[in-house]
């Protein structure tokens, strides 16, 4: 550490960062020192079918939205019209895959800044009710997609078309009745981390999200998602091994601030609740910490979503969860929000179907640039605070963000 320059490895994040600090120049940068996988390299010359399986392991966290992301990107390309109830069990999965992240990060990794406890284990013994609740909701995430994709991390039934296999009516009975039943412990969430101090932080930023296959923003953007390339560009930096992503030269946010501050008005009615009654405060706030209550709000949303699309599955009597399609030369976008925000995948195939190019873009490389310009402002109003006190607020604001760096360095 010089006179003005603080430089030092961000704990309680998914992977390895560095938070360097200069206080001189008013200037933040998180490092990502993490190996580049090259996964956009791995597929090429593969057939279709392997890049849902082989791109999810890019992560152990969000694995499910990789799955269905390069699913969507395929389908697109060879043109597959899925049916309903397929749709209905992909939403539930995708629901569940949240859930899952959600109560991981706001619990385990965010929690522990505002429960003045080191780690989940002090968590535990300071309140083992609440440590109880984080266990709980994310063994419901688990259980969701352990049910619908066939196991807890890297499902195997979703594919190209559909399904391999479907879970009994029972099962899905089941699932909705320990999702209805655990409802109220996401709730409990909300009013948990509505209850917290923040930081102050106010800046305006440009929200970016995915809505029925266009890419909107909160400043008019409205695009098909086949434009993202042009939406925003990714650069390369000297010493770090992620793309950090940029908007006419901004930094933008995707994820749940993003979300909630764009799609509010979509909330399902518990949802709503949470979020009018319980949290109080319009979106967006312009206040990145507020990313963690907003994580707690759609908690409570996912949990009805899913139950919702399980009840329309239940429902359905043409119950095709597998279409029929022809592998062919084409190129396609898939995209889903992520636990993070918007994840990309764009594929190109050949007339057999073997893929000839592939590109990711995932929410972590969009968020870095915009941390680094909220932690900015934050370094410019608190001028005076004490060096090392001013670098424990800017971490805690890079795990509002629930960076993953293994998904960064894909």
């Amino acid at each position: 550490m010089s006179d003005s320059v603080l430089t030092s490895n961000v704990c309680r994040i998914e992977g390895h960062g560095n938070l360097k600090l200069d206080y001189k120049h008013n200037k933040v940068e998180l490092v990502i020192g993490e190996g580049e996988r090259l996964f956009e390299q791995l597929v090429l010359n593969h057939p279709f079918e392997d890049a849902p399986f082989i791109t999810a392991r890019i992560c152990g966290v969000c694995p499910t939205a990789h799955v269905l992301a390069s699913i969507e990107a395929i389908e697109t390309a060879f043109e597959v019209k899925v049916t309903p109830n397929i749709i209905n069990l992909r939403k539930a999965l995708l629901a569940g895959q949240i859930i899952q992240s959600h109560a991981l990060h706001l619990f385990f990794l965010a929690l522990p800044d505002y429960m003045k406890v080191m780690n989940a284990i002090q968590l535990h013994e300071q309140d083992p009710e609440l440590f109880k609740t984080a266990v709980v909701l994310k063994r419901l995430g688990d259980q969701v997609v352990e049910v619908i994709g066939g196991r807890a991390v890297h499902p195997v039934a979703p594919v190209v078309g559909g399904f391999l296999s479907v879970p009994s009516d029972e099962k899905i009975k089941k699932l909705i009745g320990d999702l209805e039943s655990h409802l109220h412990l996401a709730l409990e969430t909300v009013e948990l981390f509505a209850g917290f101090s923040y930081p102050k932080l106010k800046r305006e930023t440009e929200y970016l999200m995915s809505r029925n296959g266009r890419i909107i923003s909160n400043r008019g953007l409205d695009t098909p998602l086949e434009n993202y390339a042009y939406v925003f560009k990714e650069s390369v930096r000297d010493g770090s091994t992620t793309k950090y992503g940029t908007r006419d030269g901004h930094g933008f946010m995707v994820g749940s601030l993003a979300r909630l501050s764009l799609d509010s008005d979509f909330l399902n009615p518990k949802a709503a609740y949470a979020y009018h009654k319980i949290w109080g405060k319009d979106f967006p706030t312009y206040n990145s910490f507020h990313n963690n209550v907003a994580q707690a709000i759609e908690m409570v949303h996912l949990i009805e979503e899913a139950v919702s699309c399980l009840n329309d599955v239940l429902g359905d009597k043409n119950k095709l969860f597998r279409v029929p399609f022809i592998a062919r030369a084409g190129s396609g976008v898939g995209a889903v929000e992520a636990p993070r925000g918007t994840l990309y995948h764009s594929i190109k195939t050949d007339a057999k179907g073997t893929i000839v190019l592939y590109d990711i873009v995932t929410p972590t490389v969009q968020n870095l640039v915009n941390l680094e310009e909220d932690a900015a402002v934050m370094m410019q109003n608190n001028k005076g605070k004490n060096p090392e006190r001013l670098y424990k607020e800017i971490e805690v604001l890079v795990r509002a963000y629930d960076p993953c760096i293994t998904c960064s360095v894909h």
